[in-house]
């Protein structure tokens, strides 16, 4: 399948699922570079746990705990 939009070439769904034992995506509706149906599109492709928000923006913070707790429980599994 090809992009849609940010990235020109086509996704390799296969080759990123291959190489993890699972995937996280965290991505937010006010994202000033990556277009929502973008994130939509690599969380579909990826069969992402996905999280999603409304005021993240890029997640341009110094401060993101969601991550720290999502990663702490994947690595405790």
């Amino acid at each position: 399948m090809l992009s849609i939009g940010y990235y020109d070439r086509p996704y390799q769904w296969d080759q990123m699922k291959a190489n993890t034992q699972w995937i996280v995506q965290f991505g937010s509706s006010d994202d000033p570079f990556l277009p929502f149906t973008e994130q939509q599109q690599v969380a579909e492709g990826t069969g992402a746990e996905w999280h999603h928000y409304s005021n993240k923006g890029h997640f341009n913070s110094s401060t993101f705990p969601e991550l720290l707790k999502v990663v702490m429980e994947k690595i405790e599994k």
